[in-house]
């Protein structure tokens, strides 16, 4: 959490835990209720945890904090209507998810604590922040009174038919290079903690540096498979839910190297991958735009009509970009991530608007309760030149650019689903 935020909330003599964010979290006052109203509602971001570690271990812990167990967790405790209230409590306030932390601290550096108030990350990630932070404030770390984990980084050598003793042999060297080189002093240096557990971190790990060299006091205990399984599903069907229109380029250079083709692949993995209770719609453009499905209507014709897409025609990339951001932002939707998703294969050759209008559209939301969040993927090489111009719209919205290509498109969509 940013310094001054867990001052708000007594820290360093305090501890604060889920305890107190899940009170945060369902207070319409936010920060108002501890005395603090200009750092406004309280906003937490974690990743997805069927994307990402980091975002497993804090909904693990979520969940072990509303039983009020150490270990032992089981099915029956994760699926307990009181466990769920609490875990949907915290949910409530996350800005978005997302498959890496790398993506949420660049957001932080660039947008301050108007982006979110606290992000669950590991320890070094933390340190690594506060050590290119670009003038925002720093983070401390909190390790939750009910209890964290560690996050270990072990080296195995898979005994598996694929790997020749060859490779093994000379992975049981770089084995025995790294024990050699990699000693507390070492990891400290990069922000890391010991292998012993029982030895004092060195180098980085520093109260100074926004860590806690003496917590975490309570470490949780790894649930059994099929207890982190039930979380997981349990999770799905309880996080915060999602608003999403894919805004799909169908112009003529679509049919070049089976790209249409490609790219449906990739919409049919993206409606896989998003929960039911998320709401999608879909719009497609050539030169014209052509909204098929409003958010939340007739899902279920989705999957068809993707199917029965064809291209032609030209490109009008930044009117169909302004108009999805309209139409999601219209429905003013401040219980569940708004976001729009388009992908195009060229430049813009039709738009009445240019990009730089659109990024304006795109930053005017600000942090906004309501905010919507540009995900844009620049397809093959033929969106070579409208690259930038998608970065832009991306970063000005607080989403995420990407690019693709008929390879890896299915990809590309999986991860821009961890968000929701």
């Amino acid at each position: 959490m940013w310094k001054p935020f867990a001052q708000a909330l007594g820290y360093p003599k305090k501890k604060i835990g889920y305890e107190q964010l899940t009170k945060l979290a369902v207070s319409n006052q936010g920060f108002a209720s501890v005395g603090k109203p200009e750092f406004g509602r309280f906003k937490l971001v974690h990743t997805n945890p069927d994307f990402s570690t980091s975002g497993l271990s804090a909904v693990v812990a979520e969940y072990y904090a509303a039983t009020g167990k150490k270990e032992g967790l089981t099915e029956a405790d994760v699926t307990r209507s009181a466990a769920r209230k609490q875990v949907k409590d915290i949910e409530r306030s996350i800005v978005h998810y997302g498959d890496t932390t790398l993506f949420i601290a660049d957001q932080m550096r660039r947008k301050g604590p108007g982006y979110a108030s606290a992000v669950a990350m590991e320890e070094v990630t933390l340190l690594d922040f506060n050590r290119r932070r670009g003038g925002q404030p720093p983070l401390v770390a909190l390790y939750p009174p009910e209890g964290t984990f560690y996050s270990d980084n072990p080296f195995i050598v898979l005994d598996a038919p694929y790997n020749s003793r060859a490779e093994k042999d000379a992975a049981g060297e770089f084995q025995k290079f790294l024990a050699e080189e990699v000693d507390s002093e070492a990891a400290g240096r990069e922000g890391f903690r010991p292998a012993d557990l029982n030895a004092k971190p060195e180098g980085r790990v520093t109260a100074a540096a926004g860590a806690d060299p003496a917590e975490p006091a309570r470490v949780l205990g790894l649930p059994e498979p099929r207890v982190l399984d039930r979380i997981r599903r349990t999770w799905r069907a309880d996080r915060k839910p999602a608003n999403v229109l894919l805004v799909v380029d169908t112009s003529g250079s679509m049919n070049d190297e089976n790209r249409l083709a490609r790219a449906k692949g990739g919409l049919r993995t993206f409606l896989r991958e998003v929960s039911p209770n998320d709401r999608i719609g879909l719009t497609i453009f050539s030169d014209r735009i052509q909204p098929l499905v409003p958010i939340g209507q007739r899902r279920g014709e989705l999957p068809s009509l993707v199917d029965r897409l064809i291209a032609d025609g030209g490109t009008a990339v930044y009117d169909a970009a302004a108009q999805g951001l309209d139409e999601v932002r219209k429905l003013k939707d401040t219980e569940r991530i708004n976001a729009v998703v388009l992908l195009t294969d060229g430049e813009d050759t039709d738009s009445s608007l240019d990009a730089d209008e659109v990024v304006r559209k795109a930053a005017e939301q600000g942090d906004s309760e309501d905010q919507v969040r540009v995900f844009t993927i620049a397809y093959s090489a033929g969106a070579q030149g409208a690259t930038d111009a998608l970065k832009r719209i991306a970063q000005a919205s607080g989403g995420q650019a990407y690019t693709g290509d008929t390879d890896d498109i299915e990809t590309v969509y999986r991860s821009i689903s961890s968000f929701f």
